[in-house]
């Protein structure tokens, strides 16, 4: 009884674990990099707190309409759709879908990271709590938990034979 269930248990916890895990890394292992969104000015087609898997493609296969992460200064990315290329120069002009206007500077080749492929609604702010802190200790008593879970049964078993060998000697003892 108590081996089922510690399975079941296990089952609940391994199963949404799995699934986490390919949804935020197996798409790096193929080339994707995924990022947070942590501003509005892509809704309502890009929700706050979306998971947005970008890849690299070259300046020639880039097309208006198309949504791109780019880099603005230091380590800051802003993930806007392109309203306009400029062949010529290889710069695109890009524009938040919840923007009235362009941004205000063009974002040359160089910096473009990708362009997005797709996105999860609401996992982006899973992925950035997971790299806090707080995050990796969840995922440790996680692991914890999944470790105590395998072993009970064992423990328990051993008790249930020792009830029972001290029951039967007993008897045997009676008799």
């Amino acid at each position: 009884m108590i081996k089922r269930i510690c399975n079941m248990l296990m089952l609940l916890i391994v199963i949404p674990v799995a699934l986490l895990s390919v949804v935020l890394i197996a798409p790096r292992v193929i080339g994707y990099k995924t990022m947070a969104v942590l501003s509005g000015s892509m809704e309502p087609n890009i929700p706050v707190g979306s998971l947005i898997y970008v890849i690299p493609r070259g300046f020639e296969y880039l097309e208006v309409g198309d949504v791109v992460s780019f880099k603005v200064g230091g380590n800051t990315i802003v993930t806007h759709r392109i309203v306009d290329i400029n062949p010529t120069t290889r710069e695109v002009y890009t524009r938040g879908d919840a923007n009235q206007v362009d941004d205000p500077a063009t974002v040359r080749e160089a910096n473009i990271v990708g362009r997005q492929e797709f996105m999860i609604p609401y996992l982006g702010y899973l992925s950035v709590k997971f790299q806090t802190t707080l995050g990796i200790k969840m995922l440790g008593g996680i692991l914890i938990v999944l470790i105590i879970l395998g072993f009970l049964p064992g423990i328990f078993e051993s008790d249930e034979k020792n009830n029972k060998k001290g029951v039967q000697n007993e008897q045997e003892e009676i008799i």
